[in-house]
């Protein structure tokens, strides 16, 4: 489900985003946590690893909306994310949060509950339960 149409969520005079653009090693989701790997972008492949905090967005260089994933060996564009910005970023099945919650990547370039030693990447900034399949949850970087 789409719940926002972009990526950066505001405050709206932080325009000045900056990105990493590489190919990309697989078909991603736009709003997915990637980490940059043999010189690509790939969704982060490792849960609870602490990683510079990147979120790929939509394929607009090739005509695409926050709808369809990002294609495999095409241009990617990652935001480097950014202290007191909000971000719209997929968060796991199933997860309910409360604003505050510590949020840490799943492995798969979603983000879960952080526990125990997990790098706490993201915290939420919003309540909400996401549903049976991974959803855009608004956060902050931690």
């Amino acid at each position: 489900m789409i719940r926002f149409k972009t990526v950066i969520g505001g405050p709206a005079r932080k325009n000045d985003t900056q990105t990493i653009d590489l190919k990309t090693g697989e078909a991603i989701a736009p709003c997915s946590l990637v980490a940059v790997i043999n010189n690509k972008l790939v969704k982060h492949p490792t849960a609870g690893e602490h990683t510079q905090p990147l979120v790929i967005t939509n394929d607009y260089l090739g005509g695409h909306d926050i709808r369809s994933e990002v294609p495999a060996d095409t241009t990617g564009i990652a935001i480097i994310c950014e202290d007191d910005v909000t971000y719209h970023i997929l968060v796991k099945a199933g997860e309910t949060l409360k604003i505050g919650d510590k949020l840490t990547s799943n492995g798969d370039g979603t983000l879960k509950k952080a526990s125990g030693t997990d790098a706490v990447l993201f915290y939420a900034f919003e309540t909400y339960t996401v549903g049976t399949t991974a959803e855009q949850v608004r956060v902050r970087k931690a």
